[in-house]
């Protein structure tokens, strides 16, 4: 599956135990991006900033090999709406919140 939102084209690679995104923001420009677990060989063993983007993440996820900079969050899962007529903008407004702090973080470091 494909889809462009807010500039970004993501194309979903159909895996399933660890879901992967490649994330393209730019002509030839790219990054993948995996939604559960860490350890896929493609991902960086060290210097790496790990951004937890949900409420349970910090208790499921106490200790990431290699990270240098863990930014948490604490925002609901959106799946809780999935189905509902309110899915599509609660995505869309989770999106939002996640683009901009994760923008004011990184404009924070040197």
């Amino acid at each position: 599956m494909r889809f462009k939102k807010f500039g970004f084209t993501i194309t979903d690679e159909g895996a399933k135990e660890n879901p992967r995104y490649v994330v393209q923001f730019g002509e030839g420009i790219f990054t993948t991006c995996f939604s559960k677990v860490n350890n896929h060989p493609q991902n960086p063993q060290q210097h790496f900033a790990a951004i937890m983007t949900c409420s349970e993440a910090e208790q499921n996820c106490p200790f990431i090999p290699g990270v240098e900079l863990r930014v948490i969050t604490t925002y609901d899962d959106p799946k809780l709406f999935d189905g509902t007529p309110l899915q599509d903008s609660k995505y869309d407004e989770h999106c939002a919140k996640i683009a901009l702090e994760t923008l004011y973080t990184f404009s924070l470091l040197k």
